[in-house]
C-alpha cells in the first residue's frame, strides 16, 4: 500500500463535500424521509469527487452531468429491479456505454463510472418502484448533486484565484529544477505537463474574475514559456561547447541564479504574496548580464533570460491586485469553453472498433457485468451486487492500471466492509447513526481521495455500507457475503483482462509515432521561416508546439505504463522506447533553441538551408510512419554530407548559432532513425 501523501489533502475541497453530502442527509431524516436523503447523498458523494475533474465552469458541467446520469440510472435501476432479465440487459448496456464514453476523458469517464455505479446500486435494493416512485428516486439522485454543484459555485466570487496560483506556482518550481540541473551540468528539461494544465486553467476562467486580473496570470504563463525556451536554448549552447571553455563555465552562475530567481516566483505565487526582496540577487544579474557581453552567443541568451526573470517578478509582485482598464474591468462572460459536439461524436465513433482500447474495455465491461449479475441473480447470492461494484470500480482499459487498482481496490473494500458491518452488527445503530456514519466516512473519504487510494476505498466502502442501510437494505452479519461476493468479482475481473487483454505497447509505439509527427510539424514552421527570412505564424508556431509538449507527455506516460507489463507483451522494447524518448527530446531542445532565436534572427532568406530542411523532416516523416507501422524506416539519403553541403554554401551563417543547433537536431534525428531501425529490423 502506497504511503498517506498528506501534501496532497485538500482541506477545502473536503470540508467543502461533506456539507454537500450532510445537507440532503440531514434535511431528509428531519422530515421523516430518510430513504430519499439517502438517494440524494449518492448523487452528492458522486458529484463531489467529480468536482476534481475542469477548473470552473467545466468542473461545474461535470459535476451535472454526472448529476444527470446518476439520476437517469437510478431511475432504470428502480424499474427493472425486479426484473433478472431487465437487470442483466441494463448492466450490459451501462457498462458498454461507460467503455466507449471513457474515451472523451476523464470528466466523461467519471460522469460514466459513477452513473453505472449508480446503476448497480439502484436496482438492487429489491423494492417494486412504480414510474413516479422511480422518478422521485432520480430526482433526489439529481438534487444532491445540485446542491453540491451549487456549493461550488457560490465560493467562486470568495475565491482568490488559488487553482490559478497553484498551476502556475507548480509551473514556475518546475522551471527553477530545470534551471538548477543546467546549472548542475546535468540537463533535466522540465515536464510540460504543468504549463499545459495551467493553460487548459486559463481556457475556462473564473466567471466572477475581472478580466483584467486573468490576464495577468495569462502573462505569466507567457513569460513561464518564454524562460522555458530561454533556459533550453541555454541548455542546447552548453551541451555544444566544449568541457573546458569559458562560454560553458559562464551559463552555469546564469542558470544557479536563474533557479533561484524562479523558486522565489513560484513560492510567492503558492503562497499568494510578494515575492520577497532579492536586491543583492539583482545586483549579481546584473553583474552577469555584463560579463554576458563578452560571453559570445550563451551572453545574448543570458540577457533574454534574465529579461524574461524581471517581468515574471514584476507580475508576480500582487497578480490579484492588477488593475484592470476601465473597459476590462467587468466580469467574464459565463461562456463556458464547450467542446463540438461533432468532435465528441467523431472521438466515440472512432473507439468503437476493436482495436480501440475503450471499444475492448467497453465489451470487457458489458460481458462482465452482465455475466456476474445474471449468476448472482439466478443463484440468489447474498450482497450479491458486490461482485459487480468490484468489476466497474476494477476495469480499466488498460492490464497495469486494473493490476495496480485492483489490489488497493480488492484491500479497502474487503477492511471497508469488514469494519462497517462490525458496527453495524454490534452497535445497531439508528438512522440518525447511520446518518452521523455516512457523513463521518465519506468525510474520510474525501480527504484520502487524492492522499491514498486503497485508505479512500476503505472509506467509502464502509459509507456505502450506511447509506445502503438508509436505502432500506438492513445491516446483518452479512461480512462474509460481502468478502466473498468482492472476490469473486475481483476474479471474474482479472479473468476478463487476462482473457482478453489490452497491452499498453502497442498504443505506447503509436504515442511515440503521435510525437514524432507533431515535432515534424514543429520543425518545418520553424525551418521554412528560417529558410524564407521572415518571424513565421506565432500562432501556428505556439500551436505545434503545444501539441509536440502534450505529446511528450502522452508518449512518456506510456512508456511508463508499458514497463509495469510483462515483458512478454513488449511489442517494443522498453530500453528502445526510452531511447526513441530521449532521441526526441534532443530534436525537440534543438527546435525550441531555433524557435527562440527565430524572433532576434536577421530577415532574409536562406535558400542553402531549404534542402536540408526538407531532408529532416522527410527523415522525422519516415521514422514515425516506420513506427505506425511497426516495420524499418526506408533508406534515405544520409544527413552528414547534405550538412556539410548546406554549411559550405551558407557564407556569413557558417559559424551561426542556426548551424550549430541544426547538428544537433540532426545527430538526435540520426540516433532515432537508428533506434527505430534496430527495433524493427527483421530478424536473420
Amino acid at each position: 500500500m502506497a504511503a498517506f501523501d498528506r501534501a496532497k489533502i485538500d482541506v477545502g475541497f473536503a470540508l467543502r463535500t461533506t456539507v454537500g453530502v450532510a445537507i440532503p442527509l440531514v434535511v431528509a431524516l428531519a422530515a421523516g424521509h430518510a430513504a430519499l436523503g439517502g438517494a440524494a447523498a449518492v448523487g452528492a458523494l458522486s458529484a463531489g469527487f467529480a468536482s476534481q475533474q475542469g477548473v470552473y465552469r467545466t468542473r461545474a458541467a461535470a459535476m451535472l452531468w454526472t448529476s444527470s446520469g446518476m439520476a437517469l440510472s437510478a431511475f432504470v435501476g428502480g424499474l427493472v429491479s425486479q426484473h433478472g432479465v431487465g437487470v442483466v440487459v441494463a448492466m450490459a448496456l451501462w457498462g458498454y456505454a461507460y467503455g466507449i464514453v471513457a474515451s472523451l476523458g476523464p470528466a466523461a469517464t467519471a460522469a460514466g463510472l459513477n452513473s453505472l455505479i449508480a446503476l448497480v446500486v439502484f436496482s438492487n435494493l429489491n423494492v417494486d418502484l412504480p414510474p413516479l416512485a422511480a422518478a422521485q428516486q432520480a430526482a433526489c439522485v439529481f438534487a444532491g448533486g445540485a446542491v453540491q454543484t451549487l456549493l461550488l459555485v457560490v465560493v467562486w466570487p470568495l475565491a482568490r484565484f488559488t487553482v490559478e496560483r497553484r498551476g502556475l506556482a507548480r509551473a514556475y518550481g518546475d522551471l527553477a529544477a530545470y534551471a538548477r540541473s543546467i546549472a548542475g551540468g546535468t540537463e533535466a528539461p522540465p515536464s510540460s505537463l504543468s504549463i499545459a494544465t495551467v493553460r487548459s486553467t486559463l481556457a475556462d476562467p473564473q466567471p466572477f474574475a475581472a478580466r483584467g486580473e486573468v490576464a495577468v496570470f495569462q502573462s505569466l504563463l507567457d513569460e513561464a514559456e518564454r524562460i522555458r525556451g530561454s533556459l533550453g536554448a541555454l541548455a542546447t549552447t552548453y551541451l555544444l561547447l566544449p568541457d573546458a571553455s569559458v562560454e560553458r563555465e559562464s551559463i552555469e552562475p546564469v542558470a544557479a541564479e536563474a533557479a533561484d530567481v524562479l523558486g522565489a516566483v513560484a513560492a510567492a505565487l503558492r503562497d499568494g504574496r510578494a515575492p520577497r526582496d532579492r536586491s543583492s540577487a539583482w545586483g549579481q544579474i546584473r553583474a552577469l548580464e555584463a560579463a554576458g557581453a563578452r560571453a559570445g552567443r550563451a551572453g545574448g541568451d543570458a540577457a533574454a533570460l534574465f529579461g524574461q526573470l524581471r517581468a515574471a517578478w514584476r507580475l508576480a509582485r500582487s497578480p490579484s491586485d492588477e488593475k484592470a482598464r476601465d473597459d476590462d474591468a467587468h466580469s467574464v462572460p459565463w461562456s463556458a469553453p464547450v467542446p463540438r459536439v461533432a468532435d465528441a461524436f467523431e472521438t466515440l465513433t472512432a473507439n468503437l472498433h476493436l482495436a480501440s482500447p475503450f471499444g475492448r474495455l467497453a465489451i470487457r465491461l458489458a460481458v462482465t457485468l452482465a455475466a456476474a449479475t445474471a449468476l448472482y441473480r439466478t443463484f440468489d447470492v447474498r450482497n450479491g451486487y458486490w461482485m459487480a461494484l468490484t468489476i466497474a470500480l476494477l476495469l480499466k482499459p488498460d492490464f497495469s492500471t486494473t493490476v495496480a487498482r485492483g489490489i488497493a481496490r480488492v484491500a479497502g473494500t474487503l477492511i471497508g466492509a469488514g469494519v462497517a458491518t462490525a458496527i453495524a452488527v454490534y452497535a445497531h445503530p439508528s438512522a440518525h447513526v447511520d446518518v452521523a456514519l455516512c457523513i463521518a466516512f465519506a468525510a474520510l473519504g474525501y480527504v484520502a481521495f487524492n492522499a491514498n487510494y486503497a485508505a479512500y476505498t476503505v472509506t467509502i466502502t464502509a459509507y456505502v455500507i450506511f447509506l445502503l442501510a438508509l436505502l432500506g437494505q438492513p445491516e446483518q452479519a452479512a461480512v462474509a457475503a460481502r468478502i466473498v461476493a468482492t472476490l469473486a468479482g475481483a476474479v471474474l475481473a482479472g479473468v476478463a483482462t487476462l482473457v482478453w487483454p489490452t497491452w499498453e505497447s502497442p498504443r505506447s509505439i503509436d504515442r511515440l509515432a503521435e510525437l514524432i509527427e507533431n515535432q515534424r510539424r514543429y520543425a518545418a514552421l520553424i525551418l521554412d521561416a528560417y529558410v524564407a527570412g521572415t518571424r513565421g505564424n506565432g500562432a501556428a508556431l505556439r500551436e505545434a508546439q503545444t501539441a509536440s509538449w502534450t505529446a511528450r507527455a502522452a508518449a512518456e506516460a506510456s512508456v511508463d505504463a508499458v514497463a509495469s507489463e510483462p515483458g512478454s507483451t513488449h511489442a517494443l522494447a522498453v530500453p528502445a522506447a526510452l531511447g526513441i524518448l530521449a532521441a526526441s527530446r534532443r530534436i525537440g531542445l534543438g527546435m525550441l533553441a531555433l524557435n527562440v532565436h527565430l524572433a532576434t534572427a536577421e530577415r532574409r532568406g536562406r535558400p542553402w538551408l531549404a534542402t536540408l530542411a526538407a531532408a529532416l523532416c522527410a527523415n522525422l516523416d519516415a521514422c514515425a510512419a516506420a513506427l505506425r507501422e511497426r516495420r524499418a524506416p526506408p533508406a534515405l539519403p544520409p544527413l552528414r554530407p547534405l550538412f556539410d553541403a548546406a554549411r559550405a554554401a551558407a557564407g556569413e551563417d557558417a559559424a551561426s548559432m542556426l548551424l550549430a543547433e541544426l547538428d544537433f537536431i540532426l545527430d538526435g534525428i540520426n540516433t532515432l532513425r537508428g533506434l527505430v531501425r534496430e527495433a524493427f529490423a527483421p530478424t536473420a
